[in-house]
């Protein structure tokens, strides 16, 4: 064999080579910004109303009397037109939190929330703007625009558990309102601290805990980088009630956790804690918004490092990601395949497992999938696999019709999506060099299936688009794998004999 045709043949085979390199897409992925928080989960979580069923209601037409009552000086007067307002804002549709903003009384129902010396008082008007708080921006904004914030942050410390639940559930809508009054309520430094310190309190209620628990989930919801010492106070809490079977409360403390466990330090502190264990069994459950918040907890630690990785995988997690795989719900269906991704983004060992369980047939069926986020995560997981697999794993790819499930992604308008596969490509290619000698083949048999399937032309296009990213890929495809076939047919299989 000559020495030229040496270099060119190593260069091939380089490129086969796994790397371990910034440069490379295939990587571990953690979802910053949690988009499964739909019209189920805002309505559930994002704003709650206090309703008292059992009282009963006064009529609409008497609001405005209602409200004027409200401006005797008879105090038993005012207590009981300040209640009838709270029990009309209520009710469970169209509460008339409009008509009380444009009565005016918003104002005198901030100063009574002030009055340590009346207690009905200080809990009916909490009530009052919890209520309030679970309407429309507009609304929330109207009484937040009233300085109301600071005052429930200081009745977390009343004496009084009523008081203290109300102030909780008004500060929890009025976070769940907006990423604004999110940060306006956190960046109080104390407020977490003082949420935490509810629980310790003896007596307590559930609903209290449930109360807390949910507000703080909604607090450390977001993209912005969270204070490691609030992620410490907040961690035992979420971590404990994940223990819980209440569901509610172990639905509210899954968010929370899926929202701290960005953080690296987090992701360790879930293995060190022994809850790995618990996630997995909580994918057994039969709730949606349980299993796919676990999923996403699970995610977190999968995207981390090969060893935490390892202990996932231990732990068992295939099993139950073998049955949701198959589920009739979309959306577990796409976080079980974002949770595969990142295991076949981990070592050779961890792709050949996905192998070993029989994951490889459902997989590839998915491409067919009639929904186009699940087909982009089925994208990523093949494409990570085959980034990262040796060849005996690429071929078992390639067997499965792996070149034309990828091929439509090519025409993607998500270039990062398209850059991993030509990745792919590239790396099955580069097998397909050490496949074909194995099998005596006269041509690469990666680059004749890719030919029938018309993908070379395909990949030449994008070597002429002006998009470095995928361009510079597909150029280096073409040099080194389309561009000297005939050179390679005359030089390889005549000299192999002599090697």
């Amino acid at each position: 064999m000559s020495s030229n045709f040496k270099k060119k043949l190593e260069k091939r085979k380089g490129l086969f080579k796994k790397k371990n390199n910034e440069d490379s897409s295939r990587s571990k992925r953690n979802e910053v910004n949690i988009s499964i928080s739909k019209k189920k989960r805002e309505s559930r979580l994002m704003k709650r109303r206090n309703i008292q069923s059992t009282e009963v209601i006064p009529h609409i037409q008497d609001l405005s009397n209602i409200i004027e009552g409200t401006k005797s000086k008879n105090i038993d007067q005012i207590s009981q037109c300040v209640q009838q307002i709270r029990i009309l804002l209520s009710q469970k549709s169209d509460p008339p939190i409009d008509i009380v903003i444009k009565s005016g009384i918003i104002p005198t129902f901030v100063e009574m929330l002030s009055q340590k010396e009346n207690l009905f008082l200080q809990l009916e008007t909490a009530w009052i703007f919890s209520n309030i708080c679970s309407g429309n921006h507009q609304q929330t904004k109207f009484v937040v625009d009233h300085g109301i914030i600071p005052i429930f942050i200081e009745l977390l410390d009343s004496n009084d558990l009523s008081i203290v639940g109300q102030s909780i559930w008004a500060l929890g809508n009025i976070s769940g309102d907006c990423d604004e009054y999110r940060l306006l309520i956190l960046n109080n430094k104390i407020v977490i601290p003082k949420l935490v310190s509810v629980l310790s309190r003896y007596p307590i209620t559930l609903e209290v805990i449930k109360l807390t628990v949910w507000t703080l989930s909604l607090l450390f919801k977001g993209n912005a980088p969270l204070a490691p010492e609030l992620c410490q106070l907040v961690f035992p809490i979420f971590s404990t009630y994940l223990q819980d079977f209440e569901e509610e409360l172990l639905i509210d403390s899954c968010w929370g956790m899926s929202y701290i466990c960005h953080d690296p330090e987090n992701i360790q502190r879930l293995i060190s804690e022994d809850s790995i264990s618990r996630l997995i069994q909580l994918l057994e459950k039969d709730n949606d918004e349980i299993i796919i918040t676990s999923i996403r907890i699970l995610s977190g630690v999968l995207g981390g490092t090969n060893k935490q990785t390892e202990f996932v995988l231990q732990a068992g997690i295939l099993k139950p990601l073998k049955k949701l795989i198959r589920s009739p719900h979309h959306r577990i269906v796409k976080e079980t395949c974002f949770a595969l991704s990142n295991i076949t983004a981990g070592t050779e060992d961890q792709i050949q497992l996905i192998i070993d369980e029989g994951f490889t047939p459902e997989i590839i069926d998915l491409f067919s999938n009639e929904n186009p986020k699940i087909r982009r995560e089925v994208c990523w997981i093949m494409c990570n696999a085959i980034n990262g697999g040796n060849t005996e794993q690429i071929e078992i790819f390639i067997e499965a019709n792996i070149i034309e499930k990828l091929c439509a992604f090519l025409l993607s308008d998500e270039i990062m999506i398209v850059k991993i596969v030509l990745e792919a490509y590239q790396k099955m290619l580069g097998a397909g060099v050490e496949i074909s000698k194995e099998r005596e083949e006269k041509q690469n048999i990666i680059t004749e299936k890719m030919d029938d399937l018309e993908i070379t032309s395909l990949i030449e296009k994008i070597s002429e688009s002006k998009k470095d990213k995928i361009s510079k890929i597909a150029q280096t495809i073409q040099n080194n794998f389309f561009y000297y076939d005939d050179f390679y047919e005359q030089n390889y299989y005549q000299d192999s004999d002599s090697d």
